[in-house]
């Protein structure tokens, strides 16, 4: 499952300039392969991200409140892609790169959860009932 689509690129971009980044031969014809695999790319970078914290791939629950959030990073990053291998990236550009990849790392990090049907990953926490006064001493 993509995290985003062709058409939330083109939503983004608009169709004249998304063929212009990605179709070198006819500029007035997106190529919709380019694309798919900028998406792909950006989506393989956000599993590596997730993949301590979720289960992947990732079901949504009933609500889906999370797809937003892994849908601009996804749109965000591809776009970042397409324009890094066509021309110079614009500022905006950029910074949506950046804000994208600090979004990912706070998912990792669990400052932002998604909310999902799969489950998140809990590291190995140790728990005990020992307390310092439990100390035992040997003679």
């Amino acid at each position: 499952m993509s995290y985003s689509t062709v058409a939330d690129i083109v939503n983004k971009l608009g169709e004249g300039d998304l063929a212009q980044l990605s179709n070198e031969n006819d500029p007035n014809v997106t190529n919709d392969t380019l694309i798919q695999d900028a998406i792909l790319k950006a989506d393989n970078m956000i599993n590596v991200y997730l993949r301590g914290r979720y289960s992947l791939p990732i079901e949504w629950d009933d609500s889906e409140t999370g797809t937003d959030i892994l849908n601009t990073i996804s749109s965000a990053m591809a776009t970042y892609y397409l324009f890094s291998r066509a021309s110079g990236v614009p500022e905006q550009i950029g910074n949506d790169y950046k804000d994208a990849m600090q979004e990912l790392k706070n998912l990792q990090k669990g400052l932002t959860i998604l909310n999902v049907k799969t489950g998140i990953i809990t590291r190995g926490v140790t728990k005990t009932n020992k307390v310092s006064d439990d100390r035992l001493f040997f003679t």
